[in-house]
């Protein structure tokens, strides 16, 4: 009834289709049709018997189509596999970056640089990574101050003790030879040790850690006068001073 070229319309069927049998109500098959290898479709209905719709496609054509579209699954495919390998490279480079990055960062914390940070990037694994490596030196900074804030009170506590022992020894023998020389009626001398003591528990009481070098050099003196004049004849010094210092 329908040819899409419209040269076999109003032909028998039977004419271009000698082998077709009566009894063939439904299948689809692989034939020859006018010469030309083709699909054959049938299908009969059952309301109106005789009836059968019959559609003849060349295999070229289906041939076609279906290399079309292995062509275009295979593109698909080949675009697909393109852009995962595109994503994994820079995955891997991402991955890598933040490795190599972090190494350095901690090769510097290593030299004593730890104010060194790892840059973020991002919020998924390489930025927890990253992350947890800024946490861990930031970590290791406290740690470190306060390994050196407690070095530095055990050490001021030892000097205050040593200090606190070194005292009263200290006291009792220069008040001692204080009196030794008040009993010899060396008032001279006398009044220097007491000037001199004066001077060296005056720098002494006054609990800084850090004082100018001008009275670090007058508590020396004065500590080194009382020992010259304990042991006149045995004791000397000399105090040299670089030129570099300056005294403020």
């Amino acid at each position: 009834m329908y040819d899409s070229n419209g040269q076999l319309e109003q032909r028998m069927l039977s004419e271009l289709m000698p082998r077709l049998k009566e009894d063939d109500r439904n299948y689809s098959k692989r034939g020859s049709f006018q010469d030309v290898d083709s699909i054959v479709s049938v299908i009969s209905f059952d309301h109106y018997e005789g009836w059968r719709l019959i559609a003849v496609t060349p295999w070229s054509v289906i041939a076609g189509e279906i290399m079309w579209i292995a062509v275009a699954v295979s593109s698909l495919i080949g675009l697909c596999m393109l852009l995962a390998c595109v994503f994994i490279v820079y995955i891997a480079r991402r991955i890598t970056k933040a490795i190599i990055d972090s190494v350095k960062v901690m090769r510097e914390v290593e030299l004593g640089n730890l104010k060194a940070r790892v840059e973020v990037r991002g919020n998924d694994e390489v930025g927890l990574l990253t992350r947890g490596t800024n946490r861990l030196i930031y970590r290791l900074e406290q740690l470190i101050a306060e390994l050196k804030e407690q070095h530095e009170r055990k050490r001021l506590a030892e000097m205050q003790a040593l200090q606190a022992q070194i005292k009263p020894h200290f006291l009792f023998n220069t008040l001692e030879s204080i009196n030794v020389l008040a009993m010899q009626n060396q008032g001279k001398k006398v009044s220097q040790m007491v000037t001199r003591l004066g001077n060296l528990l005056r720098i002494s009481i006054q609990q800084q850690e850090e004082i100018t070098i001008e009275q670090e050099l007058a508590h020396v003196r004065s500590y080194l006068d009382i020992q010259a004049f304990r042991f006149e004849e045995l004791f000397d010094y000399e105090i040299t001073l670089d030129e570099g210092c300056v005294m403020s």
